[in-house]
């Protein structure tokens, strides 16, 4: 089995391989769970083939501006797992 078999998450900093490799959860601990923010779509997710595209903000959940936000490019096998996670942080 290869990395792209596994599924792989990638961003600028970190690159990571298997579909249970822990990114969701440890990104919920840090951002949500101890710093508070919640993470809004900006529109819909856009697909094309066996791409989706999904614009993303973080905002502070008592309100106020987005702290970060970017996008996140996804690669889908033919039974529509995500393959690969590419994440772009714009601010």
């Amino acid at each position: 089995m290869t990395a792209l078999d596994a599924g792989m998450h990638q961003c600028e900093r970190v690159r990571r391989s298997g579909h249970d490799h822990g990114r969701v959860a440890e990104a919920y601990a840090k951002f949500v769970a101890e710093q508070g923010f919640v993470f809004r779509h900006l529109g819909p997710a856009e697909g094309h083939h066996d791409g989706v595209r999904i614009r993303w903000k973080m905002v502070p959940a008592a309100g106020g501006d987005a702290a970060s936000g970017g996008v996140q490019f996804l690669l889908l096998d033919a039974a529509s797992r995500v393959q690969s996670d590419y994440q772009f942080i714009d601010f």
